[in-house]
């Protein structure tokens, strides 16, 4: 009887403390929240003599408990991929770039759209801005280096801010000001 009714109590208990862990674990950063991100490749002459075009993307990306994370186009499509890594607490990070190839004409040796890839990016963040580098295809020898930089969304906070502030200075006609358009 006795161990009927402590089975489930031991459970409670555990997965309790369980939750505790993670929560303690997962705690938010000073880089959490939505960042801008630009990556980019110079323009590349293959060892065949043909060009691969530079080019330039733009995604969002969150930081939430210091991990990043950002995809382009739809998972698995030809030219998509998916940025993610840790940011440890002094901004350095080593972040993950996996992702399929698009257009030929952009990619270095203009394989067909779809081939997959991966490399690593060393990256350094501060409380608004972030720089980074790709690494790993150029060690193998086959790419060319891609430029990240990144961010910070300043959100509705920067807003609200000069909302009052040209408020306070008489600067918003007294019809705006009240308005819940």
């Amino acid at each position: 009887m006795k161990s009927a009714f402590l089975t489930p109590v031991f459970l409670a208990v555990s997965v309790f403390l369980s939750t505790q862990k993670i929560t303690a674990f997962a705690a938010p950063t000073t880089f959490d929240g939505t960042w801008a991100a630009r990556i980019s490749a110079d323009e590349y002459r293959n060892p065949d003599g043909t060009v691969a075009l530079g080019w330039v993307i733009h995604i969002p990306a969150k930081i939430k408990n210091g991990q990043l994370y950002a995809e382009y186009g739809p998972r698995g499509a030809d030219g998509s991929f998916v940025l993610h890594g840790k940011i440890a607490a002094n901004g350095k990070a080593i972040l993950h770039m996996t992702g399929t190839t698009g257009d030929p004409g952009k990619t270095v040796t203009h394989p067909h759209p779809g081939k997959p890839y991966d490399y690593e990016v060393i990256a350094h963040f501060d409380e608004q801005h972030g720089t980074g580098k790709s690494i790993d295809q150029i060690r193998r020898g086959i790419g060319r280096d891609k430029f990240f930089t990144f961010v910070r969304d300043p959100g509705p906070d920067l807003y609200r801010r000069v909302a009052d502030l040209l408020v306070s200075q008489g600067n918003v006609p007294k019809a705006s000001r009240f308005c819940n358009c």
